[in-house]
């Protein structure tokens, strides 16, 4: 076939991945199809539309699993998302094009295929931190709707029809995969769709925080706090998974995988597995804190090293202008208009903030990164109000690193250092506006995208 990706038969003998081929050929696909699209498709480019459709996902089932944690750690994306999300974009508006033809041969099963095309665009933009296309909801949910499973009120996932393609999105919509590294999100998405049969979508919604649906008017999943009154539309209803979940992770644990998650890193299934029962069926995420609305500027120091470099005051850059769009206890959230030189931070990463007009620096971590259309929004958790750069000794290794707390004999403080140091148990003296003082390690270490958090009992 013209254009196909090139994927290796699972008969044939191995040969070397070659992700950057693969990526080529997906890009072909894509633009094939675009073209297939200007010229006017007809019943006719079924079958060519159906087999890009396989090839593509064989691709990017390829490029999943040969996904390797690199150098810039484990919330780094690979660059090929964006070519996966264009080519599923490119499929879904074929599909959808060849569904606008009455006359075409086979009607319910190309809805299914384009129910699930739609599915794997939200799957991939979330994968990606994008927002999903507001189109792929929009026509996933004019399916939904029209598929006659539908009349009969609850829905299970225990079938392939278009229904379970929908649940499939709004579970992985509920399940914030784009907040997780990489690898977890991978894991997630595999997981989520081994436990459809116990997901459902229900006519009364539960008590507590649950997501509502209610398609033409309602195709994007909405966070509620409680049920209303009104008994229109479906409200997720992932309760029953929660023994599957416990299984599918003492199987992992086992050492026994489960064919649907081979492939993938097995220490990430686990913990994908874990959060998402935790998350779903057990105590879904809940704010700390109120928020309350804002508008202002800060000025934004993004990683590590730019922000203690801040804080010792020999900064190599200006601080970058965001927009505070709201402000809490526990952190704020933000708006950066999308330029491709504007730096924006990942999932995990420090951040340094302040106001605009001045001020004192203080610093938090990036928990929630998502591109819009031309904007990103992100939501910082506050680390610390008056963080104090602090010099530090172990052995024949000097450093300065950001402490968190006050240095107070008989206290423990938090200390932000760099990723990766080998200095285990070890005491360090630290010296600094303070004085000096021992810092006796205790147990446990919280990593994030380029920095560790290690706590001390100061002596």
């Amino acid at each position: 076939m013209e254009n196909a990706v090139k994927s290796p038969s699972v008969n044939s003998a191995p040969t070397p991945f070659d992700e950057d081929d693969v990526v080529r050929s997906l890009r072909a696909v894509s633009a094939s199809l675009r073209a297939m699209l200007h010229a006017g498709l007809s019943s006719a480019d079924v079958e060519l539309v159906t087999g890009h459709d396989e090839s593509v996902r064989d691709a990017t089932h390829s490029l999943a699993i040969s996904y390797k944690v690199g150098a810039g750690g484990e919330f780094r994306r690979p660059a090929w998302l964006a070519t996966v999300r264009d080519v599923f974009a490119a499929l879904g508006d074929a599909y959808w094009t060849l569904l606008g033809d009455e006359t075409s041969v086979g009607t319910e099963t190309l809805r299914l295929r384009a129910a699930s095309v739609m599915a794997s665009q939200v799957q991939w933009s979330l994968c990606d931190r994008h927002d999903p296309p507001s189109l792929a909801w929009i026509r996933l949910g004019s399916l939904f709707r029209a598929a006659d499973e539908v009349a009969a009120g609850d829905v299970a996932g225990d079938l392939p029809n278009v229904s379970r393609e929908f649940l499939r999105a709004v579970a992985l919509f509920a399940a914030d995969i784009d907040q997780l590294p990489f690898s977890e999100a991978l894991a997630s998405c595999e997981a989520i769709g081994a436990a459809l049969p116990f997901l459902a979508l229900g006519r009364d919604a539960p008590v507590g925080i649950h997501y509502f649906v209610d398609p033409p008017d309602v195709c994007v999943p909405q966070r509620r706090l409680s049920p209303i009154a009104d008994r229109r539309g479906w409200s997720f209803r992932p309760g029953l998974a929660s023994e599957f979940f416990d299984e599918l992770a003492l199987l992992l644990s086992l050492g026994r995988t489960p064919r649907r998650l081979e492939g993938l890193d097995r220490e990430s299934a686990i913990a994908a597995v874990r959060r998402l029962k935790a998350c779903l069926c057990v105590d879904p995420p809940k704010r700390r804190a109120r928020r309350y609305a804002l508008d202002g500027d800060l000025a934004v120091i993004c990683g590590f090293s730019g922000t203690r470099a801040a804080l010792s005051s020999r900064a190599a850059t200006a601080p970058a202008t965001w927009r505070v769009t709201d402000l809490s206890r526990t952190g704020l959230g933000a708006s950066i208009p999308f330029e491709p030189s504007r730096p924006v931070p990942d999932n995990g990463e420090l951040v340094g903030v302040r106001a605009l007009d001045g001020g004192e620096w203080q610093i938090g971590v990036a928990r929630r990164v998502r591109y819009g259309t031309g904007r990103v929004s992100v939501g910082i958790e506050t680390l610390c109000l008056e963080p104090v750069l602090l010099s530090v000794e172990c052995a024949d290794l000097a450093l300065d690193v950001i402490a968190c707390d006050p240095i107070q004999p008989g206290h423990s403080v938090r200390l932000a250092l760099p990723p990766g140091l080998t200095i285990g148990e070890k005491t360090l003296f630290a010296k600094g506006e303070h004085g000096s003082a021992r810092l006796l390690p205790l147990a446990g270490v919280s990593r994030g995208y380029d920095f560790d958090l290690r706590s001390y009992r100061v002596l």
